[in-house]
């Protein structure tokens, strides 16, 4: 038995933000992360689309395990080195989730607005 809330990370950066190349990598590194449950967390984080306007989108999905679980805890570790990594990106837009679940009427959502990195 345990408590089921559903966790998600979104990162949109332009292609000409600097740093961008250096997120793609960290975020395919971490596609690799391997589980202890099967695979690796490519299962929740898809190859990055490329919009209009040369808008990159990166997607962490919810893992669907209960909050404790070892899978959960694997991927709550991936979404925030997402984060990190994304909050280094001058410009980037990025927004954490977390929803549903038990809780069904639930929704928190955080924003993070990266503004011009000073050198």
């Amino acid at each position: 038995m345990g408590y089921i809330s559903h966790s998600a990370i979104i990162v949109t950066v332009g292609d000409w933000m600097g740093g961008l190349e250096e997120f793609k990598e960290t975020f395919n590194l971490l596609r690799e992360t391997p589980l202890k449950f099967d695979g690796t967390a490519a299962r929740y984080m898809p190859e990055p689309t490329k919009g209009i306007n040369g808008y990159y989108t990166f997607f962490v999905a919810p893992d669907g395990s209960k909050e404790g679980w070892d899978e959960s805890d694997e991927m709550d570790k991936v979404r925030e080195k997402v984060k990190i990594a994304a909050q280094k990106i001058p410009y980037a837009d990025i927004v954490t989730l977390r929803f549903g679940g038990d809780d069904h009427n639930r929704l928190d959502a955080e924003m993070y607005e990266n503004e011009e990195v000073d050198e």
